[in-house]
């Protein structure tokens, strides 16, 4: 039995697949250019709205959720007490560029592929060692 929550359709749009992502604004930019050739106000404003809205999914899924922030949910109980089921964060992805993680940080992670039968899962966890120690 699945005793984990089923993942808010939030948290699903927000963790979309590049190409999924790629081809909604290559129909946006299509449609963008379809109805920006006519004269009509509301041919118009769609022109305008396909624009918009390809601008602010290129920014959103091609240049901060890889770079700079990404919205995680929390499933089950494992960080309970810190992280609370249902909880939803956004994590910082510049800080570990630019130095390692600290003991006592919460970190994301890819899960190893034995510990969720080779599906690709994020872990978010609290980093209790650090480089050099012995556990």
């Amino acid at each position: 039995m699945n005793d984990q929550a089923p993942t808010p359709i939030t948290d699903q749009i927000a963790n979309l697949p590049l190409p999924v992502i790629i081809a909604v604004i290559a129909g946006a930019t299509f449609f963008r250019f379809v109805f920006k050739k006519t004269d009509h106000p509301i041919a118009r404003g769609i022109s305008d709205l396909c624009d918009t809205c390809a601008f602010v999914l290129a920014l959103a899924f091609l240049i901060i959720r890889p770079f700079v922030a990404q919205a995680f949910y929390i499933p089950t109980e494992s960080m309970v007490n810190t992280l609370l089921v249902n909880d939803r964060l956004v994590v910082d992805r510049i800080s570990y560029r630019l130095g390692k993680p600290m003991r006592g940080d919460i970190i994301v992670f890819d899960a190893p592929p034995t510990a969720t039968s080779g599906k690709k899962l994020d872990f978010i966890k609290r980093c209790v060692a650090i480089e050099g120690d012995t556990i």
